[in-house]
């Protein structure tokens, strides 16, 4: 028999318990509570929350089973915890963090931004790194298998990119954080950023900033922000030699156009929809329980890497780091370093 491990969740809000309230089981899991409590060889022990009504909901929804501490320090205290997810406000994650790396989890999986700042990404990453645990952070495209399919017939062709066009709103570390970790994911070999001259916005407490990555070998992308938008924006259209690969509403839609030549006028070029790509044109955007799955993988010594971790999400914070420097600098164009694997 497999061993099973255990698992807390710090803070009930959206990401840790209630998007999955009055959804359908149809959908994949969208909180880590419901992720962990569908995984067969993780056993959701305890959370922790310091609102009793969020308490009430998660035990009314699946039992007083699940132990519940309103603080981390009181967690550890009673119980050992293999994976502790942080699913707190980002303000917050950082003390967190640092508090749970006191008690030696083997993972600790983090919300984006798994930091407020690029120093204090910096400084999590080293004290992990000392301690021999793994910061993951859900950045859940990474995972999502659909993702990751699209993604893998775009480098089955071999074919490299030309050009990338990014739409977003909702802030720089919500909704562009997942754009960065996606492209550096596909296309690691960046070698600068700048932020594009326009009037900057704001999202709560994120900024909203129009900028641009550069690639060795002469591919931009724009990554632009959209102001005025009554609907969440989150479009990627990525241009290759041969066709446009479309990820919209999220990654909700994928779409795949190649070229062929006299498709609507004799004697020209276009793209059209591709037939002969197996990519569903519409599926659900998980990746919480292939994250878990990834993690059983580490955890059983089966793989020494967990794919989104903190080496990770420090390159993340760098760039957006550089964005946000960028634009209070002329939008002057910055070099993003050497390889960040050392950082």
């Amino acid at each position: 028999m497999k061993k099973k491990y255990s698992a807390a969740v710090v803070g009930l809000g959206r990401a840790g318990f209630s998007y999955d309230i009055g959804g359908t089981l149809n959908l994949p899991p969208r909180s880590h509570v419901r992720a962990y409590l569908e995984n067969e060889r993780i056993a959701l022990v305890a959370v922790v929350e310091k609102e009793p009504q969020r308490i009430l909901e998660v035990h009314r929804k699946y039992g007083r089973e699940i132990r519940a501490f309103s603080s981390v320090d009181a967690l550890f205290r009673k119980r050992n915890i293999d994976i502790v997810s942080i699913c707190t406000p980002p303000e917050t994650h950082y003390g967190i963090i640092k508090e749970c790396l006191r008690f030696q989890p083997r993972i600790i999986f983090c919300e984006k931004p798994f930091t407020s700042t690029y120093e204090e990404a910096i400084e999590i990453h080293g004290r992990a790194k000392e301690k021999g645990i793994v910061v993951a952070v859900n950045y859940n495209r990474r995972w999502d298998r659909g993702h990751c399919r699209f993604l893998g017939q775009l480098a089955s062709r071999g074919n490299k990119p030309i050009y990338v066009r990014c739409l977003y709103n909702k802030g720089l570390y919500n909704y562009a954080s997942h754009m960065v970790d996606l492209l550096i994911s596909q296309f690691p070999d960046l070698v600068g950023v700048q932020a594009l001259p326009e009037e900057k916005g704001r999202s709560g407490s994120d900024e909203n900033i129009s900028f641009s990555i550069f690639f060795k070998g002469g591919c931009r992308a724009d990554i632009v922000n959209v102001r005025g938008a009554l609907y969440d924006l989150f479009e990627i259209e990525i241009l290759t030699e041969d066709g446009i690969y479309e990820l919209r509403n999220g990654g909700v839609y994928k779409r795949v156009y190649l070229a062929q030549r006299n498709a609507h006028y004799p004697g020209y070029t276009h793209v059209v929809p591709a037939n002969d790509i197996e990519v569903p044109q519409e599926e659900p955007v998980g990746g919480l329980s292939e994250a878990l799955e990834s993690f059983l993988i580490y955890l059983d010594g089966r793989s020494s890497r967990i794919k989104s971790d903190s080496v990770n999400a420090v390159k993340v914070h760098r760039i957006l780091h550089k964005v946000r420097r960028s634009a209070r600098e002329s939008y002057c164009y910055l070099e993003t370093g050497g390889d960040l694997e050392d950082e």
